[in-house]
């Protein structure tokens, strides 16, 4: 029997890839978000990703399917518009889209090589995507609701997009210390780093960058970031949420 194996949340809506390749989704469906399109015999669904009212879902074609509230988005190769279902532009020297986070208006890819793109409404300049040295690629990328947050090869952050309330003003790295993960928020971003702390800059209205102290001998390993809350995943198991 299917199971679902990677659960993602947005706004008011959630989606749920299966191990057979389908995608379901519950919730508030105002825009259509909840609407997932059936596929053709040998196609399947391979990565979903959400935020606010909108759903994205990659085929195993190619194909790329928005549903919900569209991003806005155009071709740079071809002027044409990114929406229902297209393929996203091919990528030069045979590399691939390996990992997608969706804002509110805009989706930031890392492609294999270690380059990171960004489609949809740049209102804050949540798409210009910064420069880095070419002996550095990205690692991940976390799209907030108009801010986007990049993790550098070597441990370094990169941000970019509306800093109204400092969530793209991240903390200078300590002598020793990388970062290893990011988690972009509404309007607050949540970064671990590899001595098993975390920190967080940006809103914080709700607490959500309230941090919790760690006991010795504990430390995080996982983080994520929601419309106002953070969530943490500790070493002993157990999981912190506030916000």
């Amino acid at each position: 029997q299917p199971s679902a194996r990677m659960p993602v949340a947005g706004r008011y809506h959630t989606a749920l890839l299966c191990s057979d390749g389908r995608v379901v989704a519950f919730g508030a469906n105002t825009r259509g978000q909840c609407e997932i399109p059936e596929v053709e015999p040998g196609v399947r669904y391979t990565h979903v990703a959400v935020a606010g009212d909108s759903t994205v879902l990659f085929r195993n074609d190619g194909r790329v399917v928005i549903c919900g509230e569209e991003l806005g988005m155009t071709n740079p190769k071809t002027g044409e518009e990114m929406s229902g279902a297209f393929k996203l532009p091919e990528l030069e020297g045979g590399a691939t889209y390996v990992q997608v986070s969706l804002g509110r208006e805009h989706m930031v890819l890392l492609c294999s090589d270690g380059r990171a793109v960004a489609y949809g409404r740049s209102t804050f300049m949540q798409c210009a995507i910064p420069f880095v040295e070419a002996n550095v690629g990205y690692a991940q990328v976390s799209a907030g609701s108009f801010h986007t947050v990049l993790l550098c090869s070597d441990g370094r952050i990169a941000a970019c997009g509306n800093n109204r309330c400092g969530q793209c003003s991240l903390p200078r790295r300590q002598k020793g210390v990388r970062y290893s993960q990011v988690a972009a928020g509404s309007q607050h971003t949540v970064l671990l780093r590899t001595d098993g702390r975390a920190v967080a800059v940006g809103r914080n209205e709700d607490g959500e960058c309230d941090i919790p102290e760690l006991e010795p001998g504990v430390h995080y390993t996982q983080v994520a970031a929601g419309l106002s809350h953070t969530v943490l995943l500790r070493s002993d198991g157990r999981v912190v949420a506030f916000g």
